[in-house]
């Protein structure tokens, strides 16, 4: 609008120079004057506007103001900070009722009647999985091609219809065993990320695709549990 409205104002000085140095005449004598010269008409300089204009103004556009938020580590004070006991673990009681768990456990592991079912941490995320499962991780999983099988490290529980074993916080690794394959490595559903300013002629997008692998549990095993576990 700014350039359209500099060039109609240059035009219309221009015809109205023009007007008077063709048809003026003095009120002394009624004989036309003589022309005037273009030149003293001082013309508008052209003004250019283009998208870097637009960048300025929107770089320089104050935003919506943001509260500044404390960490709540600094927001304890001193005098509110406490001192705790070093607890200490208590001395084993009632060895008997754990001797007798533990055989019921043995017993349970040796027979095998029920289906085996563990809490797993992998790529960052917990997983209940089970025999036969498929999980689908956000890791592009090297060193790994399809067909592979890996064995899981991180256990976090293990258990059956009769009893269950909790890590602290993660169980040994020569006490349960599983093995998982892999199925698929590949990119996950695309995501789209598109940004518009209007009046601004600003259009960005952007797609977004992580790497997935697809693993299947194969097998499950667990051996049986020592007097010192």
């Amino acid at each position: 609008m700014l350039h359209l409205h500099c060039v109609a104002r240059y035009d219309g000085v221009k015809m109205i120079a023009r007007f008077f140095a063709r048809c003026s005449f003095s009120t002394l004598s009624c004989g036309f004057l003589k022309p005037l010269p273009l030149l003293c008409v001082t013309p508008v300089a052209y003004l250019n506007t283009s998208d870097r204009c637009f960048d300025w103004i929107r770089r320089n556009t104050p935003r919506k103001p943001t509260l500044y938020k404390i960490p709540k580590a600094f927001t304890i004070l001193e005098e509110e900070m406490i001192e705790l006991p070093d607890v200490k673990a208590s001395p084993l009681q009632n060895e008997g009722v754990v001797k007798d768990v533990i055989s019921s456990v043995n017993t349970s592991i040796v027979e095998n009647t029920s289906r085996y079912f563990a809490v797993v941490h992998l790529a960052g995320k917990q997983f209940k999985v089970t025999t036969e499962d498929l999980l689908m991780i956000k890791t592009p999983l090297y060193g790994t091609e399809v067909g592979d099988r890996i064995r899981l490290e991180k256990i976090l529980l293990l258990g059956s219809s009769q009893f269950t074993l909790i890590g602290r916080p993660l169980l040994n690794n020569n006490q349960v065993y599983i093995e998982a394959q892999v199925i698929e490595k590949t990119l996950e559903h695309p995501k789209l990320w598109f940004q518009f300013h209007r009046r601004r002629r600003h259009k960005r997008m952007r797609v977004f695709q992580d790497n997935v692998a697809v693993l299947r549990i194969t097998d499950i095993r667990v051996n049986k549990l020592d007097d010192n576990f």
